[in-house]
């Protein structure tokens, strides 16, 4: 279970809940997102910062309807419900999720400019097989988006197979949820780290509730040994069961020799009852 490709890098990652609080400033998610991009960036040792509305095996994500224009009529025919994630900065990037063709979001994704998609390629090959998907269309929540980049599939638990997916720009959806997870990559220890981000994020709103501070690797650990858990459980009901059905069948067999000197009229009433 451990060595399965969950389609991501677990190393070397922080992540972190932010809600800030919205009545210190007017401000937007995504522009507490950057604020504290830009406070973070030049520290020694921090590689990537991104902010996402979930990570990987933290929750399974809710599909949200999306149509693609020029997609095959079997699968256009109805919105297909896939996962969704809102994402902002470098996403792709912290988390070691490939980019396959196109480009990830940029700073020019914003509420003003054209709307844009990220698909997984799971999702590109249920919509154009064998086809550049780069510059389609695709409907979602009503709002066109043009299609900019593909990425690696990516796993959400062990229970599933690489979902259909697409990502948003937070800079584009900036009301769509009221708090972020942080994420960073790093070479610096987790609970410096963990310290550095608390201060920044104070400094920006000190009535902000930060928590769920955890590595990736910890999560992941976390999940393999709730899995692990969960098979022992179920292998020992099933060997209590065996055990019962064992019981079970000895106590028939075992009265064979007196089951023999039942009479005619006893067995008839044994069929009856």
């Amino acid at each position: 279970m451990e060595a399965q490709n969950m389609g991501f890098d677990s190393s070397g990652v922080l992540t972190l809940r932010i809600k800030p609080d919205w009545s210190a400033a007017n401000r937007t998610l995504a522009d507490c997102f950057l604020l504290l991009r830009d406070r973070l960036m030049n520290f020694p040792g921090i590689q990537y910062i991104a902010a996402n509305a979930h990570v990987p095996m933290t929750t399974r994500p809710g599909g949200i309807d999306i149509d693609a224009h020029t997609a095959r009529p079997e699968v256009n025919a109805e919105s297909l419900g896939v996962g969704v994630n809102i994402v902002a900065g470098h996403y792709f990037e912290a988390l070691g999720i490939p980019l396959l063709r196109g480009r990830t979001f940029t700073e020019q994704d914003t509420v003003n400019s054209e709307r844009v998609v990220i698909l997984s390629e799971q999702l590109t090959r249920l919509f154009w097989p064998g086809r550049d998907p780069i510059g389609e269309l695709v409907t979602i929540r009503g709002q066109v988006h043009t299609v900019v980049g593909i990425v690696g599939d990516l796993r959400d638990s062990y229970d599933y197979d690489a979902a259909a997916k697409h990502y948003v720009a937070m800079t584009q959806q900036p009301t769509a949820i009221n708090a972020m997870v942080l994420v960073l990559r790093s070479s610096l220890e987790p609970a410096a780290l963990a310290g550095i981000v608390r201060r920044e994020v104070f400094a920006i709103d000190s009535q902000s509730i930060v928590s769920d501070i955890r590595t990736m690797e910890s999560i992941r650990e976390s999940f393999v040994e709730t899995r692990r858990s969960l098979s022992v459980m179920i292998g020992a009901f099933g060997v209590v069961a065996l055990l019962l059905a064992a019981a079970g069948i000895y106590g028939v067999f075992g009265r064979a020799p007196d089951a023999c000197l039942i009479r005619p009229q006893e067995s008839n009433l044994l069929i009856v009852v």
